[in-house]
């Protein structure tokens, strides 16, 4: 399948281009507002994403422009027949969710949400495992600062680091069990109507506590933490792994190490590649769930 990709920024430069070639699906087009092309790119350069998404070598669109482009986009590639892969957040809220679905039923179109993580083997691996219940989650992503300039520094443009990465921690929650969320306590840093930090406690009825913690004013890192009444997991680099994961359990038997190796990227493309022929709808319960979460906790805090 040959595609078009909208924003070719540093995600797509840095991991997504090549995991496209990796999985045999080349990039045909781009669609760059500021008409930069691509270095090594041969393909058909458009400075604007109407006509990226309208040039017939294009068969499907990769979207990983700004968070507040996502749906507009979504729904004008649907309008043109063509399947639709595009980052998170997909949505921003209920309402842009509400209005992908109409779309989706009107066009019969597919799109689905680039979540690669939920491809990556380790997680696969980690469902073997008797994880026990009385579950309490610790989650935590953070980065630095980033500049003025930079997307995720814009509010206008749907930034800030919840929109960009709480979604992890709520992904962690929905596999650990998670389903009704019914308590909700944190706090939130916000400048210029961006959120800098989240903290987060969830309560779910399936009786798993979290703790997610987001934050773009620190040391760049990743961990995740689960303890049950059987043991404890532990995942040094649980969303965006590099080179092999190597997580543990431990119980009272022992530790075991558990390693997994796999280009979580191209797994997704692929992914998408098997079913963007069929009509479906965005939103499947893992994507609803988390755009409702979201929701949830952006009103209880204010943000």
């Amino acid at each position: 399948m040959r595609f078009g990709v909208l924003g070719y920024g540093k995600l797509v430069r840095e991991q997504v281009a090549q995991a496209f070639e990796d999985a045999g699906h080349p990039i045909v087009a781009v669609g760059s507002l500021s008409g930069t092309r691509p270095d090594g790119f041969a393909g058909n350069l458009h400075r604007t994403y109407t006509g990226c998404i309208n040039d017939p070598a294009v068969e499907a669109l990769y979207i990983a422009t700004p968070n507040l482009l996502h749906v507009p986009l979504c729904i004008e590639a649907m309008g043109a027949g063509k399947p639709v892969l595009c980052e998170k957040p997909i949505a921003m809220n209920a309402d842009q969710r509400d209005q992908l679905i109409q779309t989706q039923a009107k066009t019969g179109g597919h799109v689905h949400e680039a979540f690669m993580l939920e491809h990556h083997p380790q997680w696969s691996q980690i469902e073997t495992l008797a994880l026990g219940d009385q579950r309490v989650l610790t989650t935590s992503f953070t980065y630095g600062p980033r500049r003025g300039d930079d997307v995720r520094s814009k509010a206008n443009l749907g930034g800030g680091v919840w929109l960009d990465i709480g979604c992890y921690g709520l992904y962690a929650c929905y596999r650990f069990g998670g389903r009704r969320l019914i308590d909700i306590d944190g706090r939130c840093e916000v400048d210029n109507g961006v959120t800098t930090r989240v903290v987060v406690r969830l309560q779910f009825a399936e009786g798993l506590e979290a703790l997610v913690t987001v934050s773009s004013q620190h040391f760049r890192q990743q961990s995740l933490n689960l303890v049950t009444d059987s043991g404890r997991l532990t995942m040094p680099r649980p969303f965006n792994p590099e080179g092999p994961a190597i997580n543990t359990w431990e119980t009272d038997a022992g530790t075991e190490t558990l390693t997994s190796h796999g280009n979580h990227y191209a797994a997704m493309i692929e992914h998408f590649v098997a079913h963007a022929g069929e009509p479906g709808i965005a939103f499947d319960e893992r994507t609803r769930l988390i755009g409702t979460w979201s929701d949830q906790i952006t009103a209880h805090l204010g943000f």
